[in-house]
């Protein structure tokens, strides 16, 4: 078995089975990461490819004087899931829950039918949220 140093140099030598070989040493464990991160196989799948396409296209340079490579490897897909959730964060619609925030409640022959919309409303926003804002907030009305 190949050492992690011997397909790293074979990489860098273009040598596409030492891609293989790292991403069948290494993807399931960077998917893992990502999932746990992420909560959502797309995004998941999505790091998997974009941490071993960026190593092949040796847009990563891993120091092998600061640590192992299984370490580094790890620390580039968590860095890439918090980039996506990031990402995320900034396409909510941001105006939907200040929206929300300021209508106005109807008068109390309404007031029912609102609140049940008003839910809905809500629990539409929140669905949106990535899943680690989500539990803050779970936690936040446990508190209340």
């Amino acid at each position: 078995m190949a050492t992690d140093g011997d397909l790293l140099r074979r990489l860098s030598e273009r040598e596409t089975l030492a891609l293989e070989a790292l991403y069948a040493r290494y993807s399931s464990y960077v998917m893992g990461i990502s999932l746990r991160i992420l909560a959502d196989r797309d995004d998941a799948e999505e790091v998997v490819q974009d941490v071993f396409w960026q190593l092949w296209k040796a847009e990563l340079r891993y120091d092998p004087a600061r640590g192992r490579f299984s370490t580094w490897l790890f620390s580039v897909a968590r860095f890439r899931c918090l980039d996506r959730l990031r990402s995320r964060e900034r396409a909510l619609p941001r105006a939907s829950l200040h929206e929300l925030a300021a209508t106005e409640a109807p008068d109390d022959q309404e007031s029912e039918a609102y609140l049940v919309e008003r839910q809905k409303e809500v629990r539409a926003v929140l669905a949106r949220l990535p899943a680690p804002r989500c539990l803050i907030l779970e936690q936040v009305r446990e508190l209340e």
